[in-house]
């Protein structure tokens, strides 16, 4: 059985003061026994000026009251009156930074490590723009 209900992920990178927006991530979840599991992504996800806006500013939030640096990714549920309900902030999970990864086209694993060792700079995420942009 597939979800009705559209979820949503916002993907931040948190140098430990800064969140920087990766993008938000739209998915398809089978509602199968147990956890969801995700049937296919959509990046980027298509949502309205107002959502976009109020996603946005939770998300940053969220991401920023963590006590650790690192991609970080804040699930949503989108109720019937296209309101953002957020759920959980989570570590981005391997496969969904593989996915960034891809869609992005910059290496956040490489990036992921300089900001463990501490040789993070903002201008890695500038240097490596996103394709088509």
């Amino acid at each position: 059985m597939v979800s009705s209900i559209p979820t949503l992920e916002f993907n931040g990178l948190f140098d430990g003061q800064v969140v920087y927006q990766l993008g938000v991530t739209g998915e398809l979840k089978d509602q199968g026994v147990g956890k969801y599991q995700t049937l296919a992504k959509r990046y980027p996800a298509h949502l309205g000026a107002d959502l976009s806006t109020k996603v946005t500013a939770a998300s940053e939030q969220a991401i920023s009251e963590q006590t650790a640096p690192g991609l970080y990714q804040v699930l949503y549920q989108v109720d019937g009156e296209a309101e953002g309900v957020h759920e959980d902030v989570l570590p981005l999970t391997a496969p969904d930074i593989a996915f960034m990864t891809k869609v992005l086209g910059m290496n956040l694993t490489a990036i992921w490590v300089r900001l463990m060792i501490g040789r993070f700079s903002g201008q890695a995420l500038s240097q490596g723009q996103p394709r088509g942009q």
